[in-house]
């Protein structure tokens, strides 16, 4: 189910003023949250993910990358030099991921084919709903994308980000 919150300007009737939220199924919430864990901590353990491909691991942070731009900054602060950081937007990120490429990463890390099929699984086949104010609408197909709500959501863009 999919519940579209206002964004904090004049909603106007129009969905791309909206954030639209999926809310999961419980028991699924949890199977993923569990194989999620168990993933997670071998991957963590045997150091699977290298470089900055490991804040969503447990153990993981984005504390480094941070402390690095904090010094750049100061510096270029402090002896007066340009400074240019670009920035870049992935807000849309995993409604664009596709299956292919998952899969692709997740064999790239040598995940076994059970894992990997189930990964697969969680995303394709979907159908959703929007809650409106006058009730839900007719069920949709959902074509391509990670919800961003899925537990599993940041382990698999680590996945998606190691390919590139």
């Amino acid at each position: 189910m999919v519940f579209p919150i206002p964004k904090p300007h004049e909603w106007k009737c129009q969905l791309k003023n909206t954030r639209p939220i999926t809310l999961l199924e419980v028991i699924r919430k949890s199977l993923v949250k569990l194989f999620y864990n168990r993933l997670a901590s071998v991957l963590a353990s045997n150091e699977v993910l290298k470089g900055g491909n490991f804040a969503g691991l447990p153990g993981g942070s984005c504390r480094d990358p941070i402390v690095i731009l904090e010094s750049i900054i100061h510096d270029a602060y402090v002896n007066k030099s340009p400074l240019w950081i670009l920035s870049q937007d992935i807000s849309k990120a995993f409604n664009s991921v596709d299956l292919k490429m998952l899969r692709f990463a997740l064999e790239r890390i040598k995940l076994p084919a059970s894992a990997t099929k189930f990964i697969l699984s969680l995303f394709m086949k979907r159908s959703n709903r929007v809650f409106t104010a006058h009730g839900t609408t007719p069920s949709y197909r959902v074509r391509i994308g990670i919800d961003q709500g899925e537990v599993i959501s940041p382990l698999l863009w680590l996945y998606i980000s190691t390919l590139y």
